[in-house]
Parts: structure tokens; C-alpha cells; sequence
């Protein structure tokens, strides 16, 4: 028997595996007797001896993660990208709670991510403190439960028969039946990554919040996962166990190991367990499919959110694993192009987005990440001929809100724009519009040489250090009671402003503006203000005398010209036309680009942007401000009135 026909009866019985790919052999070079293999697509030679070792450490790798899924799991590449983002995130707010919402396509594995990582957390973190929250007690038995079972490391498995239990541990689960008493209270010694021995582990309760409101209290939790449809009070809650512990985070020790975990994670290396489990010390992990519908959760998150990584929808793709040749052969042949075929042609789909508020993020899990489950093959077949939201829904855990807004053309990968990318010579005007319950809402507007408008302030705006008054907070926020424009927020409430202190909001403002827009840091001069006619000529009474606000604004110096009280409507079409742009135009093209871009800081205006459509219920109205302002600006004629050539700073040209 040669030496080929030993190598190849031993390479036919290779274990398949999605992850490692099977050691192909080619042939043997009979000058050399080097046998030539072909592995993921990359043909090389080795010595015959070396294949067999090949092949035996690919076995090796393939039985131990199949007997310790806890240590040796072959993890999707997002996953390290997901903790590394998250690592960064804490080393930006330490001390205090972080969320992520884990969205996901069918079977991309965003329940394995959230559940390892929280568990992971749990027995390698001292006095840990872990919650596990599901719908009812039965759908937490049947799901979370089992899965977090099938993360244990094999010698606390109690299935093993290398568990042995001490008089602190309590720990006893069945198929059937999950955990005992809905919980596990248990220790291990284990290691931190300078090898110091150490106690890990403690108490995890599973809660359901459907049915157990009253017992979300008292804990003082490390670390949280919650499955499918939490709802907002619950996050809030969990929000609040978290609050304690995440001061551990704030110590100079602990952020050191977490610049450790992000400088392996950037140079491409394994985590230990502990360094992993700091990252998620203090966080809310959530993860939802998006076929379950756009949750008051997930809008809570996803509202005002930007896009901050996104990716095209190729069928075949370097990262793509276990992918079969014909399928390859199929989707990403040259006939397809030299980057393949696409589910989407031309359109991309969401990899990080980052909500309003800065301790929260957005992650995707597409089903093509998940090598060992989602079957992305079968996915493709299934979405052929699919319409846009079905695909962008079960395939990348892209939802959509489910009714038509009125601005379907905004993009905050497109219209949202940073400072630095905010032309520094231009034309500057204000909108404003007034109230006499509400705060007044308004909007500074820059117009360059090409007579595109930025929007780049609003008022109130959130984050915002207004004086008596503080942070207003945001203008609207998510409905709970199934508004489409959202619920009023803080920012609404009336503060008892008058003529005179609304003016010197006005000139803090524009100093503001201009501290960073001019060279000299002058206050920035407006060209001209704008008010809404019907209330701001609307008269009365004020110490006995008839007067109007315009006039009680010009008393204080102001001057403000009105605007169109009565086209609102045709506002919300000026601004599409102003929105409008066509990706596939030639750069340089007037269609290549917008005719409007709003500043990222304008959290409002971005949030109105996304969710104003037609009111679904009785005074549906809490982004009509917001709305105004910009449908007013949008039918003014604004213009460019002069000055030097356009200079674009950021290092980007819209020209």
C-alpha cells in the first residue's frame, strides 16, 4: 500500500465541520514526495507526514470544541468585532450601564452570541450577579435555559459526572424541567490573563417578565441577557440592577485590562475568558428577530440611531465559511462579476448603528455569520423574488417600522453629516417656530456657494447645557402608546420663557455657532429669521395692549420675517425634492448628491426625519415642530448671498 493511498484512506474519513474546512488532497509530486493539498480554496504543498498532522489537529480542534463549547467554540468573526466595539464603548463610559441590541436575521446566531457572553461573564467574574430574562417560565425552560446549559463548562455540567457539589452550590437541571427553582448559585476556582487564581461565578436567576414585575427588584446585577420582545419597563428596570456593580468598571485596574482586550482584539488574538467577561460587566445584552415586529424596544433603540458601518449584500464573501464549490461556483463566479452576485443589488444593509444615547449600540448578525446554523445557502433560495423588507428582515435583521413616512428618501448614512463636514463660508438663517404651551422650536440653516442647505442646530436641542434650565433632553421619544411621530419629551415642557430670555437663548446660541464655525469665533451673523405667520402675528393681549410675538421680538432687537403659514404639505414635498439623490449618477452631476444635509448633533430633526408620517392616532403630533420648522425652511428661498469660493473642511468635498 503506498503512502498516497494510507494519506487518502485517513483524509475520506474527516469529520465534516462548517467552520474547518476538510484537507482536500490533489496528488502527489513524485520528485519530492510532497503531496499537494487544497484547504479553503488555497492549494500549497506539504510533506506527507505534516498533512497526516494537519488532518489529526483538525480532528483534535473539531472533538474538543464538540466536548467544551464553553472555551473552544469556532465563533463567527462578529462576534469579536461586536466585543470590541463594546470594549471600546466602556472605555469611553466607564463606571456606568451599557446596552446592546444584538438584531438578527433567521438563525444568525444571535442568541449563541448573547447568552456565551453572559454566562462566560458569570464564571469568570467574582460575585457575579447575572439575570437571564424570557417571555413565561415555560419559554425560558424550553429556550434560555437549555441554551445556557449547552455553554457549561463540562465540569460544572451536572451531566458530565465531573460536577461535584459543595454545601454553596445549588445547582440541578433537567431537560424538561431547566434549572431547579428558576436559578443556579455556584462557584468555580479559575484564572484571570496574568494566571491569578480566583473564585468565579455566583448567583444567575432567570425572570419572566410577563409575570413576574414584582420580582425585578433588589439585585444588584453584573451582567444581563434578555430574549424576544423585552419590553421597555423591563430594560428600564434591568437598567437600574445594573447600577451598582457598573461602578466596579470606573477603577483605574479594570480599565487597563479592558486597553489590554481591545489591544488583542485590534491585533486579531484570542481573548482569555476573564479579560471577555470584563467587557460585559455592567451591560444589558438584548437580542430580537426582526420578524417579531418593530417592538416599542427596538424602536426605543433604533429611533435617531445612525448607521455607523454598513455592508453590501454580495451572496459570497472572503468571511463566508462552509460554503460549498458549487455554491460559490453559482453566486460568486465571475459570470456574477468580480464581486458576485447580490441579494440587493446596490443596496447595503446595517453592520453597527449607534443610538441617541451614546451607552447604547446596535449590532447585525446576518445569517451568512452563522457557519454552523443559519444555512445561508437555503437563504438564498429563499429569497429570490422576495420583496426588499422581507429580505433585508430575515436575512440581516434590518427591520422597518412598518408604515410609510413621509421623508422615505432620508438616509443617515447619507443626509447626516458631522461638524467638520459643514461648510465654513455660507449664508446663515433662522426658522422658528413659537408656542405658548410648548418651548419654541427652531433651527439655524447654513446655504453654501451651490446652494445646498445645512441644518445645523436646532433648539432645544438634547445635550445641550441650557441656563436654569440644564439638559432639555429630547424633543420626542418612542411612543408606548403606538403613535407613529413618538410621544412628547421632555424638551416640550415650558420652561415660562419670555420675549427677552428667548432672545438670549438666541444670541448663547449663535455665539455657540460661531465659537467653532468662524475662524475668529465670532458670533455668526443671520442673514435673515423667519417666523410661522399664524401664531407669530397672531394677537394678544400683553399689559393691556394688543401686541404679537413678531412684534414683542422686535422689541428686543429681532427682526422676523413670515413664513408660510398655510403649505405645510407642500413644505413635506420640497423637502423630498431637496432630500432627493441618485447613488448610481456620475460624481459631480447635480443628481450625484442631496440638496440637504443635517447635522449629526441635531438628534431632533434626525428623529423626525425617520418616523414623521400620517398620525395614526388622535393627536399624533409630537415631531410637528420639528417637521414645521424644516418644511418652512424648505418653501423660504433660502440662497446664498455671497462670499469667498465654498471651502469644505473634514478632509471631504461635496463639489
Amino acid at each position: 500500500m503506498t503512502l498516497e493511498t494510507v494519506l487518502r484512506a485517513k483524509l475520506a474519513k474527516q469529520t465534516i465541520h462548517p467552520v474547518h474546512p476538510i484537507i482536500e488532497l490533489r496528488g502527489i509530486l513524485p520528485a519530492t514526495l510532497e503531496a499537494v493539498i487544497n484547504l479553503d480554496g488555497i492549494t500549497f504543498t506539504l510533506p506527507i507526514e505534516a498533512v497526516d498532522k494537519l488532518r489529526r489537529d483538525r480532528e483534535a480542534k473539531i472533538t474538543r470544541e464538540k466536548e467544551d463549547r464553553f472555551r473552544y467554540r469556532s465563533e463567527p468573526e462578529m462576534w469579536k468585532r461586536i466585543d470590541l466595539q463594546m470594549a471600546k464603548k466602556r472605555r469611553e463610559h466607564p463606571g456606568v450601564q451599557l446596552e446592546l441590541l444584538v438584531m438578527g436575521g433567521i438563525r444568525g446566531s444571535k442568541t449563541d452570541f448573547t447568552h456565551h457572553r453572559v454566562l462566560n461573564h458569570f464564571f469568570y467574574t467574582e460575585t457575579s450577579w447575572c439575570w437571564g430574562l424570557h417571555e413565561t417560565q415555560g419559554s425560558s425552560k424550553t429556550i434560555q435555559q437549555r441554551r445556557m446549559m449547552e455553554f457549561f463548562p463540562p465540569e460544572l455540567n451536572p451531566s458530565s459526572g465531573k460536577f461535584r457539589k459543595d454545601r454553596k452550590t445549588r445547582l440541578s437541571y433537567s431537560d424538561g424541567g431547566g434549572f431547579t427553582s428558576d436559578m443556579f448559585n455556584l462557584t468555580w476556582e479559575c484564572q484571570d490573563e496574568t494566571g491569578r487564581k480566583f473564585l468565579g461565578g455566583g448567583l444567575f436567576d432567570f425572570k419572566f417578565y410577563k409575570s413576574q414585575d414584582s420580582t425585578l427588584q433588589g439585585a444588584e446585577l453584573t451582567c444581563a441577557v434578555s430574549d424576544e420582545l423585552v419590553p421597555r419597563a423591563t430594560c428600564d428596570t434591568v437598567r437600574e440592577r445594573l447600577l451598582s456593580r457598573a461602578a466596579d468598571t470606573r477603577q483605574p485596574a479594570f480599565l487597563a485590562r479592558i486597553d489590554h482586550a481591545i489591544e488583542l482584539l485590534e491585533a486579531g488574538k484570542e481573548l482569555p475568558g476573564a479579560l471577555l467577561a470584563a467587557i460585559y460587566h455592567g451591560v444589558h445584552l438584548i437580542g430580537f428577530t426582526p420578524k417579531e415586529g418593530y417592538s416599542s424596544t427596538v424602536a426605543d433603540f433604533l429611533d435617531g440611531a445612525i448607521t455607523t458601518e454598513e455592508t453590501t449584500t454580495h451572496v459570497c464573501k472572503a468571511e463566508m465559511r462552509g460554503l460549498d464549490a458549487g455554491f460559490k461556483s453559482k453566486w460568486g463566479g465571475p459570470e456574477w462579476g468580480p464581486m458576485g452576485a447580490e441579494l440587493m443589488p446596490g443596496k447595503k444593509v446595517p453592520r453597527f448603528k449607534q443610538p441617541k444615547k451614546p451607552t447604547r449600540l446596535v449590532a447585525y448578525l446576518h445569517t451568512y455569520d452563522n457557519a454552523h446554523k443559519g444555512n445561508w445557502p437555503a437563504m438564498v433560495q429563499q429569497c429570490q423574488g422576495a420583496p426588499e423588507n422581507y429580505i433585508r428582515v430575515i436575512a440581516y435583521g434590518d427591520v422597518s417600522k412598518g408604515w410609510s413616512v413621509r421623508f422615505p428618501k432620508f438616509s443617515d448614512t447619507v443626509h447626516v453629516c458631522t461638524r467638520d463636514q459643514i461648510p465654513r463660508e455660507g449664508t446663515w438663517y433662522q426658522v422658528v417656530d413659537p408656542a405658548e404651551e410648548r418651548n419654541w422650536f427652531m433651527l439655524w440653516v447654513l446655504v453654501d456657494s451651490f446652494n445646498r442647505l445645512w441644518f445645523v442646530r436646532e433648539y432645544p436641542q438634547e445635550g445641550d447645557f441650557i441656563p436654569d434650565v440644564g439638559d432639555p433632553g429630547a424633543w420626542a421619544i418612542t411612543s408606548e402608546h403606538g403613535k407613529r411621530n413618538g410621544d412628547p419629551g421632555p424638551a416640550q415642557n415650558g420652561w415660562g420663557f419670555g420675549y427677552h430670555r428667548y432672545r438670549l437663548e438666541i444670541e448663547r446660541v449663535e455665539r455657540e455657532i460661531g465659537e467653532w464655525w468662524n475662524a475668529d469665533k465670532s458670533p455668526i451673523k443671520v442673514s435673515e429669521r423667519i417666523m410661522d405667520s399664524r401664531l407669530g402675528w397672531a394677537e394678544k393681549l400683553s399689559q393691556g395692549a394688543s401686541t404679537t410675538i413678531m412684534e414683542g421680538m422686535l422689541d428686543e432687537g429681532l427682526d422676523f420675517s413670515p413664513a408660510s403659514g398655510d403649505r405645510l404639505r407642500e413644505g413635506d414635498q420640497a423637502l423630498n425634492d431637496l432630500l432627493d439623490f441618485d447613488g448610481s449618477a456620475e460624481k459631480g452631476s447635480p443628481r450625484a448628491e442631496p440638496k440637504l444635509r443635517v447635522c449629526r448633533d441635531c438628534g431632533n430633526l434626525i428623529f423626525m426625519f425617520q418616523n414623521y408620517g400620517d398620525p395614526a392616532k388622535p393627536k399624533d403630533d409630537a415631531c410637528k415642530d420639528a417637521r414645521d420648522v424644516c418644511a418652512y425652511a424648505s418653501l423660504a428661498d433660502l440662497s446664498y448671498l455671497g462670499g469667498d469660493a465654498l471651502t469644505a473642511h473634514g478632509g471631504e468635498s461635496y463639489c
